[in-house]
């Protein structure tokens, strides 16, 4: 069955890329109105402090109606009893856009890290943040193909659940079946790899460190940085003097000073062209205010 749906989704991947672009435009932009549309449900429901997907208190906790919410580990939760009845209830994707939403309601792309260099190069790997909870997801290519007796041959992921500085749920306690949903699309992706899910309104670091933004964001400035601790991005510059000229210290401190008054970045400052005579090399990476990855290693999969 599991190689029937990864056919299927290849078969998709093919289908896409050879569809015209009306089509595929058509098709996007049928995706972006529901997506847009879900999302506002989210954020009036979040507002009043309330779940969009089941109607109650995201801090509630009824037996009878399992929800993407008790991720929340709201009292009366046990992962024994009832982590079971929401990841059959909801798939690898259908879970992380929820926790995605949540994350990046409470402090941004910041609160996710899907940045492939801060993993270990599995197939699936992230680690989302809110407030005190942070939920890890992980599935290397023999998990998804399946592997081994029992549970671990269908394919699946791993989870872990953090809050505080306790482990609610560990990466070993459960083999978590993939939705039919999910394989397909996964294996869609794989076939193709410009297929890539967007995670709108759930953009991690991945997204925030194209080059693109990255280049936005100097341009307006405005991010947090890790001068205080708890920045988003750290900007490293190499500062250059153009051949046959010196870089002066008090032209340094008075862009330190200026960044310091204004509350401009010194990236965006640099970006500006404040230091005259000089070439800029400035290298971004994430800033301590990023969530750590929590990443899955060895066979009894112990989180680092």
């Amino acid at each position: 069955m599991s190689e029937q749906l990864r056919q299927k989704g290849r078969q998709l991947a093919e289908a896409l890329t050879s569809a015209s672009a009306e089509m595929k435009e058509g098709y996007d932009q049928r995706l972006r109105a529901a997506v847009e549309s879900e999302h506002a449900e989210f954020k009036k429901a979040y507002a009043n402090g309330s779940c969009y997907l089941c109607g109650d208190c995201l801090t509630s906790f009824d037996e009878s109606k399992p929800c993407a919410h008790w991720l929340l580990n709201p009292a009366g939760f046990r992962k024994k009893k009832h982590f079971e009845l929401v990841t059959s209830k909801y798939g690898f994707h259908q879970l992380q856009s929820f926790l995605r939403w949540l994350a990046n309601a409470d402090g941004g792309p910041k609160n996710i890290n899907d940045l492939p260099e801060e993993g270990t190069g599995k197939l699936r790997e992230v680690t989302i943040r809110y407030k005190d909870l942070e939920w890890a997801f992980s599935s290397t290519l023999n998990d998804f193909h399946g592997h081994g007796s029992g549970t671990h041959r269908s394919p699946h992921y791993h989870f872990q659940m953090r809050q505080g500085t306790s482990i609610v749920i560990r990466y070993n306690d459960f083999h978590v079946p993939f939705s039919e949903r999910d394989i397909l699309e996964i294996s869609a992706e794989m076939a193709e790899p410009d297929l890539k899910r967007r995670w709108s309104h759930g953009e991690g670091m991945k997204e925030a460190f194209r080059e693109d933004v990255i280049e936005a964001m100097l341009e307006r400035g405005g991010f947090k940085s890790t001068g205080d601790g708890a920045g988003d991005v750290k900007f490293d510059h190499f500062i250059t003097a153009d051949e046959g000229t010196t870089i002066k210290g008090e032209d340094i401190l008075a862009l330190y000073e200026e960044a310091k008054s204004s509350g401009v970045p010194i990236a965006t400052l640099l970006k500006q062209g404040k230091l005259s005579n000089v070439s800029v090399t400035t290298i971004a990476s994430p800033g301590p205010g990023v969530v750590e990855q929590k990443t899955r290693s060895g066979r009894g999969g112990k989180a680092t």
